[in-house]
């Protein structure tokens, strides 16, 4: 877990003093006395601000790993190179300069994957995936422009581990999904980046740098957002064996789809504690309706989850479905908890109360799986690390319940109803936060050609090397193509004439590419 541990607080709690009504005094000649010296008595009324670990609660988030290259005999993201692979085709020498960038762009984003923990790792790992990502999109364009150049030498077999999956083996080898497909190494790349600004966002909320935090949630939804809407529908599921199942979860559109949700959901929730972590009284109503919107997002993220990857679930680790339970009901209770103070203010005494009892009741342990409460936390818990800020919030919410009736019974007489009127429920909550967009810069594709003397007989076939598999995609995705690049099985049996010359085709391929048709 990465919580925040940080939210300093100079309040200190006022002394409490005795409220009951004397036995020798007339009631409403007390009442008349304790209204006149209000002013005075400076700790009426004066009840203590929302705790610390209310803000750590609100603020707990789930850290990610990051995806990681598969190893070849000098490590991680050797086992790929765009130069050797391309070496024949890609004589020209713009070409040539492009494979050699784009492979020294690749090892960078390798190491900086594998790297040990520090405070700079996701910094680094934006860096490299923002470098390396025009690089392979170029060599993919160009794939696409100029397909019966894209001849390999040398095949290329991307490998890439997940950063949302748990751990599938101990061994390095078994971690790995491997694809021959230009789109998976594109498509993981962008998975990089938006997992990089994950990490940073949980580093900035450990230092209680919500705001910061929270753009770099927003980053993040908005990059799987252009993953579910723009990227994986155009990865062609015509004619491969790989499926869904045997690539990262984060190649599904579903799964992408709900992390859009669940990163807006923790964006607010960073929110949210930017307002709890200023000196000065926030405007508790607009915090209630915050937190029951944190809420809808993350019951959306599962909703989801449920229906659109239903078979991805199992392959995240419980504890992060621990924390998210937990999470819906904590922002519950916190909802009901600000809303009490928010009916306190507004001199609603007896609805406040009965809110805060509420609250009460969602902080409490739950008896069973469906009821209400928090889930049960134990020594093997993932939640153990919050245990200490549970009972912190459970005891400030006691003890301002006690002020709160003591303050009742002896001033204000308002009557406790058994439960919150509807007009003053929030029947909905509010959706403040929106992805910031995220999209592919234009590139230009470049020059890939078969060797001249392989045409010099039109009758004779085409060499025997492997084509460029670009875009074979999961089966569970939308076609986009009728026709599909072949694979390398598919090699020899090439047709042996082409009807039209190499630069007609390219300029046909270039002329839909600049129309935005699809190729």
């Amino acid at each position: 877990f990465s919580c925040a541990l940080m939210c300093p607080s100079t309040y200190k709690k006022p002394s409490k003093k005795n409220l009951s009504l004397p036995q020798n005094i007339d009631q409403q000649f007390f009442l008349a006395i304790r209204m006149s010296n209000l002013d005075e008595d400076i700790s009426y009324g004066k009840h203590p601000p929302h705790s610390d670990s209310a803000i750590r609660l609100a603020s707990s988030v789930h850290r990610f790993h990051l995806p990681e290259m598969g190893w070849g005999n000098n490590g991680p993201g050797t086992s790929v190179s765009f130069s050797r692979a391309f070496r024949t085709s890609g004589k020209c020498v713009e070409t040539k300069l492009l494979m050699q960038q784009t492979d020294a762009a690749r090892l960078a984003l390798a190491q900086a994957l594998s790297a040990g923990s520090g405070r700079n790792k996701h910094a680094e790992v934006i860096r490299t995936s923002q470098e390396y990502l025009p690089l392979i999109h170029q060599v993919l364009s160009s794939c696409k422009a100029h397909p019966d150049g894209a001849i390999l030498d040398e095949r290329l077999l991307f490998e890439w581990s997940s950063g949302i999956e748990k751990a599938k083996s101990s061994k390095k080898e078994d971690r790995f999904s491997k694809s021959e497909a230009l789109m998976y190494d594109l498509v993981m790349t962008i998975v990089c980046e938006g997992l990089g600004h994950v990490g940073m966002a949980c580093d900035n909320c450990i230092e209680g740098k919500f705001a910061n935090s929270s753009k770099s949630f927003k980053l993040a939804a908005g990059i799987f957002d252009f993953l579910a809407v723009v990227q994986l529908p155009k990865w062609i599921s015509k004619g491969t064996t790989v499926t869904e199942k045997e690539l990262p979860i984060e190649c599904a559109v579903g799964t992408c789809e709900a992390l859009k949700e669940l990163f807006l959901g923790i964006a607010q929730q960073m929110a949210v504690a930017t307002v709890l972590v200023k000196p000065e009284k926030p405007n508790y109503k607009l915090v209630a309706k915050l937190c029951l919107g944190n809420c809808a997002r993350f019951e959306e993220f599962t909703r989801i989850m449920r229906n659109k990857a239903n078979g991805q679930m199992v392959k995240i680790d419980s504890s992060f479905y621990t924390l998210l339970t937990f999470q819906i009901t904590l922002q519950k209770a916190l909802s009901s908890y600000f809303q009490a103070r928010a009916a306190w203010d507004d001199d609603e005494y007896g609805v406040a109360i009965c809110m805060l009892n509420e609250a009460s009741t969602l902080m409490r342990t739950r008896s069973s799986p469906t009821g209400k409460g928090i889930p049960d936390i134990d020594s093997k818990s993932s939640l153990r690390a919050l245990i200490n800020d549970i009972s912190d919030f459970r005891k400030h919410i006691s003890s301002l319940m006690q002020l709160w009736e003591n303050d009742n019974s002896t001033v204000y007489f308002s009557k406790v109803p058994s439960s919150v009127p509807n007009n003053m429920v929030i029947s909905q909550g509010t959706l403040m936060m929106k992805t910031i967009p995220f999209s592919l810069s234009e590139v230009k594709p470049l020059l890939l050609s078969a060797p001249s003397e392989s045409f010099a007989d039109p009758s004779a076939p085409p060499p025997t090397a492997p084509r460029m598999n670009d875009n074979p995609p999961p089966p569970t995705l939308s076609q986009v193509d009728d026709k599909e690049p072949p694979p390398y099985s598919a090699i020899d049996n090439l047709p042996a004439m082409r009807e039209r010359s190499d630069s007609e085709l390219a300029r046909e391929l270039q002329a839909k590419l600049n129309a935005g048709e699809d190729i």
